[in-house]
């Protein structure tokens, strides 16, 4: 097999006019506002639109839910893997050992499929009843044959590579029998139950789940929408330009076990993406506000795929240059300026800038450095024994004459401002979602219309209904929350809190609790008579909270003009304050007046007061400070709920009639909860558990730890430790231990179900 070689650009002669083209932009201008959604509150579905086997009785109530009912399943599925050889590459140094390399990426390995499916010798050629995640392979039937050797497929760039094989090695085989019971109902079986060595319902899930994302690419076309991860598609026409980020809506579905049957669960989504614009121009916008918060765009770019815009001369060796296959390259690097970034074509050594000019090129801007779209530099070893970077196969060219691929993912963790613009983008009324999965949703999806879903049963032997699933419903007895006089009535999750004593506060005998103010806010002459001096605003707190039965008579304060506080000037404002030292249960408690919403100084306030000093803190801004007495009722009244909470205390009690709503539930339970928060896939995540340590289930305490970023399960002695400590806080609370503990879990996917029960649930266990 021939090597393949890192090739130098061969001299040619200057294009007689260099013409730089660039398209993505002119045909987004077309697409936005192609796929517009009614924002509507109501719901979309008419009478006969939804799938209402369920509704036998005509009940008062009825909800339409996200999901479509699954009927028939492939009767057996085969469960191939799939290795991918290693491709031969050129050694280091002329001398050097052979090397290899894996084929790792998706996008890669989805060429590989592409190329199988058209190949007269391939097992999947004309082959309609399978479907992988690149990694497993899915089939209806057995396949013919489970190697293919010297595959030759198309490359992202246009040429053409060689893998010396793929192999597919059978695992299992999953059988759904029919018999009496109706096809999903045997599903249905199959798909739920605690994971196992002899039955793992996630597999059997993640299989049935690969089969439908086969058929949203065949029904509705593989480039037609955007695939991000295994069952995320997007519209291409829904995009939304937010400050220098697109954000798109799209859909994505999982098989999910029924109280009677299978369902298929469809929901919308949202994400960001890289906009379709020169990479100068990004480099541009990457250094203004808001996206100067992700640091270095160099390192964020790396590995995009980038359109080369200009029209490249083109020889005996090259006749396809300009083809749209042949322009897309992936970023490698960056390096020096275009009049700076130098390569070698025969013993000649150019800069990018006089080559550019040479082809008829004009205004090569030195704003930004040059983007390689060839080989990554690697290092290598030369004869003197010192390492430095290797030279020939890069690819220079200017920023400005690259575009941006469009609808790849922009995986930065959102900023503040990109946050609030997906927030307002993302968050909808119910029947404005509602309307989206019926108007675009389905259709997306490969449901719903007679075509897609004869070719659903015919290929891939699955059913499902033809609308959204409506379901019964009856309205639960609604509890009263009772108070230390008097209870209120709940009115759409509403109630009226003024002058209602909470049932239990902290320091009620207490001669001289003190309300305690940092004030951070700046003074602006437009506030003009509604700014409060900190003491002012506390004393009118107080009078409120006196009402809800705080026992809060002094106020102290301590007001900061200067610029970010540092961790010293916290210090100095607590002794100036004269804060006790917290002691539990009876937490000390500070009232922080902010001037904005600002997220990051948000957080170093909570970092340096919560852990450092071991003291909660309650924040508002100012602007909410910005009213009359009489407008600021209810703010206090939050306020009054969180101080009470925070210092132990006990905001209500949930009675149904006389008894309480927790009488009928086992004495001596504990509750925990855990989940976990990620970062930009680089910082640690934040792992919490937060538990109840009493029979009301008023109070939650919490324990937190870091774990390796984007990691699901939380580690076994970190999970130990935090449910010892949570387990400490019950006894120390209840005098006793908790007989049994209730487990709530959130964020896992649904193939870590099992780790959840092999490492947390264990780690429960040995905590206890």
């Amino acid at each position: 097999m021939a090597l393949p070689t890192r090739g130098k650009p061969s001299a040619v002669a200057p294009t007689p006019k260099f013409v730089a083209n660039p398209v993505y932009v002119d045909k987004f201008k077309q697409l936005k506002g192609m796929t517009k959604l009614p924002d509507t509150k109501y719901a979309a579905c008419q009478d006969g639109q939804t799938d209402a086997r369920f509704l036998k009785d005509k009940p008062e109530f009825s909800v339409i839910t996200n999901y479509v009912a699954i009927d028939k399943t492939p009767t057996k599925l085969y469960e191939y893997s799939v290795q991918y050889a290693d491709i031969p590459m050129p050694s280091a140094t002329p001398s050097g050992p052979a090397r290899s390399r894996q084929i790792t990426q998706a996008s890669q390995k989805r060429l590989i499929f592409r190329a199988l499916s058209g190949l007269d010798s391939s097992p999947l050629h004309q082959k309609h009843d399978w479907a992988t995640d690149y990694t497993m392979l899915w089939s209806r039937t057995q396949l013919s044959y489970t190697t293919v050797s010297n595959l030759s497929y198309i490359k992202q760039g246009g040429s053409s590579l060689t893998i010396p094989s793929v192999t597919f090695t059978f695992q299992r085989a999953y059988d759904f029998p029919a018999g009496k019971t109706p096809d999903s109902k045997a599903l249905n079986k199959s798909i739920a139950g605690v994971p196992t060595d002899s039955h793992n319902p996630t597999q059997i899930i993640t299989a049935l789940n690969a089969l439908l994302t086969q058929h949203v690419k065949d029904a509705v076309g593989d480039d037609a929408l955007v695939q991000v991860g295994t069952n995320k598609f997007y519209i291409p026409g829904s995009v939304r330009e937010s400050d220098g980020i697109h954000i798109l809506r799209g859909y994505f579905s999982s098989v999910r076990p029924g109280s009677t049957q299978a369902l298929l669960n469809i929901n919308p989504t949202h994400a960001a993406f890289f906009p379709p614009i020169l990479v100068s121009d990004f480099l541009r916008l990457a250094g203004t506000t808001p996206m100067d918060v992700y640091g270095d765009p160099k390192q964020y770019l790396r590995g995009r795929i980038v359109r080369i815009t200009y029209e490249r001369p083109e020889d005996d060796n090259n006749p396809n240059r300009n083809a749209e296959e042949s322009r897309r390259k992936t970023i490698a690097s960056f390096g020096l300026p275009p009049s700076k970034q130098t390569f070698d074509v025969g013993t000649k050594t150019w800069t990018v800038k006089e080559w550019f000019v040479a082809q008829g090129a004009s205004n090569i801007s030195d704003e930004f450095g040059c983007v390689n779209v060839g080989l990554k530099p690697r290092l290598v070893v030369s004869a003197n024994g010192t390492t430095q970077p290797s030279q020939g196969g890069e690819l220079w060219i200017p920023a400005q004459y690259l575009e941006l691929e469009p609808h790849q993912p922009f995986t930065k963790k959102l900023g503040e401002r990109h946050m609030s613009l997906m927030h307002a983008i993302a968050l909808r009324h119910p029947g404005a979602n509602q309307a989206s999965l019926v108007l675009e949703g389905l259709p997306a999806m490969g449901i719903g219309s007679s075509t897609a879903a004869a070719a659903l049963q015919q290929d891939l032997g699955i059913k499902t209904g033809v609308g959204l699933l409506q379901i019964p419903v009856k309205f639960l007895k609604l509890p009263t929350p009772t108070y230390r006089k008097g209870s209120k009535t709940v009115d759409k999750a509403n109630w009226n809190l003024v002058d209602m004593q909470f049932p239990l506060v902290a320091g009620r005998s207490g001669k001289d609790q003190t309300l305690y103010i940092i004030d951070f806010r700046r003074p602006n002459p437009a506030d003009c008579g509604l700014w409060w001096d900190a003491d002012d605003l506390g004393k009118d707190f107080l009078d409120v909270a006196g009402k809800h039965g705080l026992n809060y008579n002094l106020v102290k304060s301590v007001v900061h003009r200067g610029g970010s506080p540092t961790s010293n000037d916290y210090d100095a404002y607590l002794k100036q304050l004269g804060v006790p030292d917290p002691t539990f249960p009876t937490q000390q408690v500070i009232l922080v007046l902010l001037d904005s919403d600002n997220a990051q100084f948000y957080g170093s306030l909570k970092t340096i007061m919560e852990t450092q000093h071991g003291i909660s803190t309650i924040c508002t801004v100012k602007d909410k400070m910005a009213k009359p007495s009489d407008k600021l009722l209810q703010t206090w009244g939050n306020i009054a709920l969180k101080l009470n909470i925070k210092t132990a205390g006990k905001n209500h009690e949930v009675m149904n009639g006389k008894i309480s709503c927790f009488a009928s539930i086992e004495a001596d339970i504990m509750v925990i909860g855990a989940d976990l928060a990620h970062n930009d896939g680089v910082k640690p995540s934040v792992a919490a558990v937060v538990a109840s340590h009493n029979n009301d289930f008023t109070t939650m305490l919490g324990s937190a730890r870091l774990q390796p970023a984007r990691e699901e399960i939380i580690n076994k002695a970190d999970m130990t430790t935090m449910v010892a400590e949570r387990i400490m806080a019950y006894i120390k609370k209840s005098k006793k231990l908790p007989r049994r503990i209730l487990y709530y879990r959130d964020g896992v996917d649904e193939s870590r179900y099992r780790d959840v029960l092999k490492i947390e649930a264990d780690a429960i266990l040995r905590a206890y």
